[in-house]
């Protein structure tokens, strides 16, 4: 028999055997609920013509490929709606192949890997490939990570079943085990996928890789185009889905992340330091980026998913700069302060995303910062806003009062000499010595809310800490006294602490009385007036004026509140609205 009478032969025993296991292997994954967690699964077998086409082709480049060097006989897609599906569809997978299911009989062969590959074109930061990464790390599953240079993402998984084709050889014949490539990607990617395996499909490998095999090299860049916006639906479908099912970050006082304006200092600092013209100028092109993030921020909103991309390019961006700085720097005081603000603001942008997933990346920066520069507390105070965040607001208060008492401690020295050392600069206390006041404040009382809506609270802890909300948004005032909203939450906290040392019977406190009637002459001064004002100072003045017994007051500014949420006015999450109208209300 010759060698093309025996690839024909070879070829079709692999057809049939690959027909009955590609059967037993559908069964499988919908007898394992595997099969449910899919938006669509799709399978095939490679023919005998395509088995002896890919053969023949791939002879052109190693001479001894033979059809038991094909890896996907069967083929079986494993479609997702969402990309954020697709890890714990590995993740069953993985479990199934590995005999982790019971299922009788499983027509795999036991935690049989021969190759698992994630094709991707997704940044650095992105946590769907952390996810994918655990996930497999998890199994114990060796992977490899492609950068695909046309856009092509994937998850390809080879394993085999336990059915073997009989195999002509030279010696006689020999018993081959089906491959099997399972491929889990979105519907979105599918879509793409399908649009560029006919019309652009390229050599994944070898030196032809990126190639058209069939098509002219024309179509490439229009594919290019077209994978960009199903990526782009890919992202907004998860955007979609997060909405739904979890609840957003609060946009509380944590909600803002403003950095630091130090930059100019900053740069001025790495030339005294010796730090290159080219690193100094790669710095500078992140801050860009960074504030044109910023901008669409403000014009779109932080989570809107142009935001979102502008913020992770910016945060690749630092992530190359302080690579590069790591492998090129020489060691001394002025690497370490070039890879301390690289990383700062790599943490940073992930930060203003507002994306829980980005900002736990953030946290386990901020975290290695922390503990690699303990004496700038700048690091800290940031680590203490990532994890405020992801509402862990015991850990968010421990991490401000340590930052607070490490800004004192540096600033009473500084002031006496003048003089402010790397550690703290003049800018970092600047920013710090307002904001982290009004943080903390806002920490304190989010945990005496908490407390007070448990049943049979604990009244004295709840007291004590509006209490100490109150004073520390006092430091706040001192230092930012034309700061509206710092005026707006000393006296919401003021108020409701007063209220409540009322009700167990406690003493007026005279000077904090006051100090409420200066704030809430402040908020007076430029709520009142406005056209369109903000109902968050509205409420705070409604319920101060009820405190101060100002009743007729109180029922205008809560007349007011009404009229601006029926018109639609200056508001903000429609559940804190919905708290406000209702307080209003009662008023009323």
């Amino acid at each position: 028999m010759g060698k093309s009478d025996a690839l024909a032969l070879n070829a079709a025993r692999l057809e049939m055997g690959g027909r009955d296991g590609e059967k037993n292997v559908l069964q499988a994954i919908m007898h394992s609920g595997l099969g449910s967690l899919c938006y669509a699964i799709k399978s095939r077998v490679k023919s005998e013509e395509r088995l002896i086409e890919k053969v023949t082709r791939k002879r052109k480049e190693k001479e001894k490929y033979d059809v038991d060097s094909v890896t996907d006989v069967i083929g079986i897609r494993l479609i997702t709606l969402f990309r954020k599906e697709i890890p714990d569809i590995v993740r069953e997978v993985l479990a199934l192949i590995a005999h982790g299911k019971e299922l009788s009989p499983n027509p795999f062969q036991k935690s049989c890997f021969e190759e698992i590959i994630i094709y991707t074109n997704a940044p650095h930061h992105d946590p769907f490939l952390a996810q994918l990464k655990e996930v497999l790390s998890q199994a114990g599953a060796a992977f490899e990570l492609k950068e695909s240079l046309e856009g092509y993402s994937s998850v390809h998984i080879v394993s085999r079943i336990c059915s073997v084709a009989k195999l002509r050889t030279d010696y006689g014949e020999k018993k081959h085990p089906l491959p099997i490539e399972i491929q889990i990607r979105t519907v979105f990617e599918d879509a793409w996928g399908e649009i560029d395996h006919r019309f652009g499909y390229v050599q994944r490998a070898g030196k032809n890789s990126g190639t058209p095999i069939h098509n002219s090299a024309l179509v490439q860049p229009h594919l290019k185009v077209l994978k960009h916006f199903t990526d782009a639906c890919a992202h907004y479908a998860d955007t979609i889905l997060v909405s739904a099912t979890t609840p957003l970050i609060s946009k509380g006082e944590q909600g803002k992340i403003i950095s630091v304006e130090s930059d100019d200092d900053i740069l001025k600092r790495f030339s005294e330091l010796n730090v290159a013209a080219n690193f100094i100028t790669v710095y500078v092109e992140g801050r860009k980026l960074r504030e044109e993030a910023s901008k669409i921020s403000l014009n779109q909103g932080a989570q809107h998913p142009q935001t979102v991309s502008a913020y992770i390019q910016a945060a690749e961006h630092f992530l190359q700069v302080r690579q590069a700085g790591e492998r090129e720097l020489s060691d001394g005081q002025g690497k370490a302060q070039y890879i301390y603000y690289a990383r700062m603001n790599e943490a940073l942008c992930l930060m203003s995303t507002e994306a829980p997933e980005y900002v736990q990346q953030a946290v386990e920066l901020y975290t290695e910062l922390a503990d690699l520069y303990p004496s700038f507390p700048l690091a800290k105070f940031r680590l203490a806003q990532a994890v405020a965040k992801l509402g862990q607001t015991d850990p968010a208060i421990e991490l401000y009062q340590s930052a607070e008492e490490a800004v004192e401690g540096i600033a009473s020295v500084s002031h006496k000499t003048g003089h402010w050392p790397d550690e703290l600069p003049l800018a970092d206390y600047t920013h710090v010595s307002g904001a982290l006041p009004k943080l903390l404040g806002y920490q304190l009382w989010k945990k005496a809310e908490y407390i007070g809506s448990l049943p049979d609270h604990d009244i004295e802890e709840r007291t004590s800490l509006l209490y100490r909300a109150v004073m520390v948004t006092s430091k706040g005032l001192t230092a930012r006294p034309d700061d509206i909203k710092i005026h707006n939450n000393f006296a919401y906290y003021a108020t409701q602490y007063l209220e409540l040392l009322g009700s167990l019977g406690g003493q007026p406190d005279s000077a904090l009385h006051a100090q409420l009637s200066s704030s809430l002459s402040v908020l007076e001064h430029h709520t009142l007036s406005a056209t369109n004002p903000d109902i968050f100072f509205l409420d705070t003045i409604a319920k101060a004026y009820q405190h101060l017994g100002r009743s007729d007051d109180a029922k205008s500014v809560a007349e007011r509140i009404v009229q601006l949420v029926q018109e639609g006015g200056n508001q903000g999450e429609p559940e804190i609205t919905l708290k406000i109208l209702k307080n209003a209300l009662t008023i009323k």
